[in-house]
């Protein structure tokens, strides 16, 4: 005979125990995801301020050096610009009603960066 029959306890789980340790489990979970989330969204941000400094430094180079005489235009100061650009002239935010919604809205900033730059590019066999 068990020690613990001969008490009067039951071999039953506490279901107070049993849901705290899974709403424990999933708040990490949740905190993992949403760390995850903040990453990826920052890894979006970053590769876009990247590629707006890449375009501004063969705009630069395609037609401020020509003309004016300056230097060359390096990564953190071309950074430095696309971030100042930002500041002063932020992207509208598009309101929740309009038919632009996640995705969609990342594919526009693309497409209009790589506009500019085709567009510059197209322009730089003029001069």
């Amino acid at each position: 005979m068990d020690v613990s029959e001969d008490r009067g306890e039951d071999h039953h789980r506490h279901p107070q125990i049993e849901s705290t340790t899974m709403d424990r489990t999933l708040n990490v979970a949740e905190l993992i995801a949403g760390f995850l989330a903040v990453v990826v969204v920052a890894a979006i941000l970053a590769g876009l301020i990247l590629l707006e400094a890449l375009i501004v430094i063969d705009i630069w180079e395609w037609f401020i050096i020509p003309f004016f005489g300056l230097p060359a235009m390096t990564y953190p100061v071309a950074i430095g610009l696309c971030l100042l650009g930002t500041l002063l002239c932020p992207t509208p935010v598009i309101p929740k009603e309009s038919k632009y919604e996640g995705w969609s809205w990342f594919g526009i900033v693309i497409f209009r960066l790589l506009m500019i730059w085709g567009i510059g590019f197209i322009a730089s066999f003029w001069m």
